[in-house]
């Protein structure tokens, strides 16, 4: 008979959980990995169009051409402010989904020390029948070869 852990539906189900909030947190390190990428493309505009602010060597000077760059730098400046906003959510949301899965992988492994433990139980028990039938088979062959010798 072999070792049945009665807690195993559970065990697989809990199991489940985790792997399901494991991909949450995934999606969610997803979601500030692109945040940040977009931050990073963003801040390299921002300083790309501040460097052509300064390289401008031109005789004459377009004040609509200025106000125009003045005004996408602001525009960028505003989607970066936006796009920092989002990743602060980003990252709490991150913090929760981590700590629901931190929550859910205890749950199991409380139920995986339980199957060890009663796993352990098991084997012990099953070692102490193992003797217990051995030293019976014993005395039974050593009753009957003291009968065996009382007889002859």
């Amino acid at each position: 008979m072999a070792f049945k852990f009665r807690l195993e539906k559970v065990a697989r189900y809990r199991q489940k959980l985790v792997d399901e909030q494991g991909r949450r947190v995934a999606e969610a390190n997803r979601v500030v990995t692109g945040l940040q990428a977009r931050i990073a493309a963003v801040d390299e505009d921002i300083a790309r169009h501040l460097s052509e602010f300064s390289d401008v060597n031109d005789a004459v000077v377009s004040v609509q051409g200025m106000m125009a760059r003045t005004m996408w730098v602001t525009h960028l400046e505003k989607m970066r402010e936006e796009f920092s906003d989002e990743l602060k959510s980003a990252h709490e949301e991150l913090a929760l989904q981590r700590k629901d899965l931190n929550d859910v992988w205890r749950d199991l492994e409380v139920l995986t020390k339980l199957r060890e433990k009663q796993k352990a139980a098991w084997q012990a028990e099953q070692l102490k029948r193992e003797n217990q039938d051995l030293d019976e088979v014993g005395q039974i062959r050593a009753d009957r070869q003291r009968r065996s010798k009382v007889a002859t």
